[in-house]
């Protein structure tokens, strides 16, 4: 249960169908309207986490990749070079 001193009161407006849905969910939980909205609050706010973490993930990947890339052109060169020596050096 809540603890009255740790609650702020706020004003929410939905539509009728979902607080009917809202209410046959928390009749369903045996939890109070506040209780519910606080929870699926919570829920909410951990999976757009999540998300967010995710996508800046995906942005860090996807530029490192390039960076990535162009660090490996510019050193095909140097590779080529240290084939050409083994080759030379193994008598291929």
């Amino acid at each position: 249960m809540l603890e009255k001193q740790d609650t702020t009161e706020i004003w929410v407006e939905m539509t009728q169908q979902l607080l009917d849905d809202l209410d046959e969910a928390r009749a369903k939980e045996k939890m109070g309207r506040s209780e519910m909205i606080m929870e699926a609050t919570q829920q909410f706010l951990r999976q757009k986490k999540a998300r967010d973490l995710r996508d800046e993930m995906e942005r860090g990947y996807t530029e490192m990749a390039s960076i990535n890339f162009s660090i490996a052109c510019e050193c095909t060169h140097v590779e080529s070079e240290a084939e050409d020596k083994n080759l030379q050096v193994l008598g291929g």
